[in-house]
């Protein structure tokens, strides 16, 4: 048995010394020679293109598996490549929007300007950090970034595309890399980054998320340098974006005004830097995206609907209080449970009825469950609330990663009550289409019901899409509930024959 040991060592050292594994920097040098040369690639000064492409809305479509809503883009920009300077136009439609509609964005001297038909006003900091690491991440700088990074590391072999690449590794600010080289050509194959996102309204929740991004479509440019054409996106390995370079030029004639930003948008995006952030961490009970509302509405003498962005129901039922809705963050969980334990102390939380399957509509389940605090949930959402309740947080833990909590999850398939009493509910599914993952809560004593996001105020007046107006209505009907208001996620208390009038006027 030691000799057998013995011999396979000595196989492993000989083969090491005939077939020498490289380094993360001779791949590095490899690629720069694939790309068109290092020094081609230093020379560069800027890049244009037009591209046309599509991004899915996984956040927010009918069903997480899709198919999915689809937001169509054009862009145009230009990217100064040695002071990290962007001009972008960008024109998208889709459903909700029939029309192209174009947003101007200017990045010049680490300031922001959005413009939109005449008007000019300052963007956001976090449109600066993100063009900021997409500069760094691009295949024309990502090799000089790697190269430069602290932490660069050979992963080994892995096969992509169905044949065998090199690995490579490496850090960026608190965004994990990995670059995917073709063994063929040592051209960059995929890029894959994992970082947390705590800010953000639709991935925070997701704790460590993956983006990869797939390149394919390689062209000779001109002056020898090759560029992908086709990039393909995936979200935690769901399809996420599609773009397609249809015109290209390196080191364009380039306007000089292009990146002027104003003295007056500059002054206010300095003063934006320093206000407060806005972000799904620094979100207050009941704030709007412009303002704090602190008008609430109550039904009956106890039932309190704290309005915002997505309302929130605090239900007292006896010794204990029910809660519709989890949305935005495990931060806005944390102030909803506050907020119970200060105006109705000493009760306990009941439950949590989470009525949808959009991520927002569900951002803050993960701290009900570490708490250890029933959900009420369709069991068509079943396969998403599983994801979001094992989705890794080792970047940035959350207090459900930290526990050994497994959640107490009551699937709903039919009509369900909860609770006894003037307060008592009866949670419906609504079986239609666009609402096909959604539940509405009724309030028998109280002739109100709750439509979760299906009625919502159309920004020209009336009510939002017809379709989930006549499902609500179907859904009422079927179950012979006998409604004079509704509410919902978006829309406060508003007369149902309003709603009816609009269906069939």
């Amino acid at each position: 048995m030691k000799i057998q040991k013995i011999f396979l060592i000595i196989i492993f050292l000989f083969t090491g010394i005939l077939y020498p594994q490289q380094t993360a920097k001779e791949i590095l040098n490899k690629s720069f020679e694939a790309m068109g040369g290092r020094e081609k690639l230093d020379n560069l000064h800027n890049i244009e293109s037009e591209k046309i492409g599509y991004r899915h809305l996984l956040e927010q479509s009918e069903r997480p598996e899709g198919p999915w809503i689809t937001i169509y883009k054009q862009i145009h920009d230009i990217i100064d490549l040695n002071n990290g300077n962007v001009w972008k136009s960008s024109e998208m439609k889709f459903g909700q929007f029939p029309d192209w509609n174009k947003t101007i964005t200017v990045i010049s001297d680490s300031n922001v300007m959005v413009k939109r038909g005449e008007r000019e006003f300052p963007g956001r900091y976090s449109q600066l950090e993100k063009e900021g690491e997409d500069l760094a991440l691009d295949p024309l700088k990502i090799l000089f970034t790697a190269e430069k990074s602290k932490d660069l590391k050979y992963e080994g072999e892995k096969k992509f595309n169905g044949i065998p690449h090199y690995v490579i590794s490496f850090s960026l600010n608190d965004t994990k890399v990995k670059i995917y080289f073709s063994s063929f050509t040592y051209l960059i194959s995929a890029i894959e980054t994992v970082a947390a996102y705590p800010g953000d309204f639709f991935q925070n929740m997701w704790g460590d998320v993956n983006f990869t991004t797939r390149f394919s479509d390689y062209n000779l440019e001109e002056g020898g340098i090759r560029y992908p054409h086709q990039w393909s996106m995936d979200w935690n390995g769901y399809p996420y974006s599609e773009s397609e370079i249809t015109k290209l030029k390196l080191n364009a004639d380039v306007p000089a005004d292009s990146f002027k930003i104003p003295d007056n948008v500059i002054k206010q995006f300095e003063q934006m830097k320093s206000a407060p952030k806005f972000t799904s961490q620094t979100f207050k009970l009941g704030q709007g995206f412009n303002r704090q509302i602190e008008k609430r509405s109550t039904i009956g003498e106890s039932v309190i609907i704290i309005p915002g962005i997505y309302t929130v129901t605090l239900i007292p039922q006896g010794d204990e209080v029910l809660i519709i809705e989890a949305p935005i963050s495990n931060h806005y969980t944390k102030l909803v449970l506050e907020e119970v334990a200060k105006i109705f102390p000493g009760k306990k939380i009941k439950g949590v009825v989470s009525t949808g399957d959009a991520w927002t509509y569900m951002g803050g389940m993960r701290e009900y469950v570490a708490n250890e605090i029933p959900v009420y949930a369709l069991n068509l959402n079943r396969p998403i609330i599983n994801r979001l309740l094992n989705a890794p947080h080792t970047i940035i833990p959350d207090d459900l990663s930290k526990s050994n909590v497994k959640g107490n999850i009551n699937y709903l398939n039919d009509k369900y009550k909860i609770g006894k009493g003037k307060n008592q509910v009866e949670v419906y599914p609504v079986r239609g289409s666009g609402g096909e993952r959604m539940m509405v809560v009724y309030f028998p004593e109280y002739k109100v019901l709750y439509s979760s996001d299906l009625i919502q105020p159309a920004q020209n007046g009336g009510f939002f899409a017809p379709e989930y107006l006549y499902e609500v209505a179907e859904c009422v009907k079927k179950n012979n509930l006998n409604v004079n208001k509704i509410y919902g996620m978006h829309i406060g208390l508003t007369e149902w024959r309003d709603v009816l009038n609009a269906i069939y006027k």
